[in-house]
Parts: C-alpha cells; structure tokens; sequence
C-alpha cells in the first residue's frame, strides 16, 4: 500500500455540520473527476472521501461531521489546519466518462462533492451539450456551495441547476425531493445520469429513471 502524506492547509465551516478542507500533499496523483482518497486514521482504519476538486497539489473535501458515526468523519473534521493525515488514492469507480453529451447529475448533502468535480471537469473540457445539476438538502442551514454553483452557471450557458429544500421553504430553491424533478420531459433531454447520496436516495432516483426508460448502462451511481 502506497500511503501518502496529506497536510490540511486550509479548513471552512459551510454548515452546523459540513466542513469544506483542502488538503496538499507531496505526492500529488491526479484524479478522475467522482474518484476518492482513503484515509488511514487512528483505531479506525480506512475512510473513503470523495474529492471536490482537484487543483495541482492537492484536493478539497467536502465532508459532514456525524458525531455518532463511526468516527471516520468527526476525526477529520476535528483535525486544525496544519495537521497532517495519512491516506492511499485517488482511486474509486464513479468516474465521469469522456463522451461530451448531455449529462444530469443529481445529489444530495455531501453527496454534491464528486458531482461538483464532474461538473466543473465536463464544461472545463468544452462540453457544450446541456448539463443539468439537482441539488437537495433537507433544511436551508444544511445548503452550501450556492454561489459556486451559481457562479458556473455564469460562466458556463449550457449548464443549469435546480435545488431542493425538503423540510422547509427557501427563496430560490423548490420545497421538495430531487426526485420531483424526474419527468419524462426532463428526463429526455440527457444522455448519462450520474447520482450520488444516501443509499435511498439514489435506490429512489435509480428505480424512477428506470421507470422512465433509461437504460441502466447510462446511470452510474455511487452510495455514500
């Protein structure tokens, strides 16, 4: 096992419970856009987190703290800027693939970090086919990264993006499950769908693109 050196440079408190760290290391491998990197932690063993971005260096997480988890995240989460952590990667299945075609991603809580790095490597490669991210949370304190997602869109006319508020109302997001979205109308327009989340969140979105007719080799999915 090829283990690595990460030091935490940076660490962003984006929600109660999501924190946003970058970490560098010396021993920079690239990434494709959905892969992971384990971390090796104390009396814990290995944790697997999905790689926002990716910039030469080094990573940026985006991980929730689940104080009565397993222990995996909190001890991250815990750690002050400086600390350093050991961990193998990048490596992981859910990977964006190479055909520029039109793509609909769809994610909830943390579920949105591999998503984020497939959404920004596919516009960055000169995508121009449409590209659509639904975003949900269940509470308006839990929602993060709006103005990057925002800022995309700016930059980018062909990408376009809908969030979603389960629990509560909240000025420019819908009151509802990202799976309200899933339409036949909407459905029609994407070639690939890339889902990630909470295992019954993407059983959910998976048996009702399956309903619609899309062929289970165009959803590639990951549980979190």
């Amino acid at each position: 096992m090829n283990t690595k050196t990460f030091t935490i440079t940076k660490k962003t408190q984006l929600t109660p419970d999501v924190f946003e760290i970058i970490m560098s290391t010396d021993t920079y491998t690239p990434s494709i856009p959905g892969q992971f990197i384990t971390f090796i932690l104390p009396n814990i063993w290995g944790r697997a987190y999905s790689i926002a971005q990716d910039t030469i260096g080094g990573y940026t997480f985006l991980i929730k703290r689940v104080a009565d988890g397993r222990g995996g995240s909190k001890y991250i989460c815990d750690r002050s800027e400086w600390d350093t952590l050991n961990a193998v990667g990048p490596s992981g299945h859910f990977v964006l693939k190479e055909e520029k075609n039109s793509k609909l991603f769809a994610g909830t809580g943390v579920g949105f970090a591999p998503l984020y790095a497939q959404i920004l490597a596919t516009l960055k490669s000169g995508n121009t086919s449409s590209i659509h991210l639904l975003f949900g949370v269940r509470f308006t304190e839990d929602l993060f990264y709006l103005a990057e997602i925002q800022a995309i869109q700016s930059k980018y006319p062909n990408f376009n993006y809908e969030v979603f508020v389960s629990r509560e109302k909240y000025e420019g997001c819908k009151k509802g499950y990202i799976t309200d979205a899933l339409t036949p109308d909407i459905i029609e327009n994407f070639s690939e769908f890339y889902v990630c989340g909470a295992p019954v969140v993407v059983d959910s979105v998976n048996e009702k693109l399956l309903a619609w007719g899309v062929e289970k080799e165009k959803i590639f999915f990951e549980k979190y």
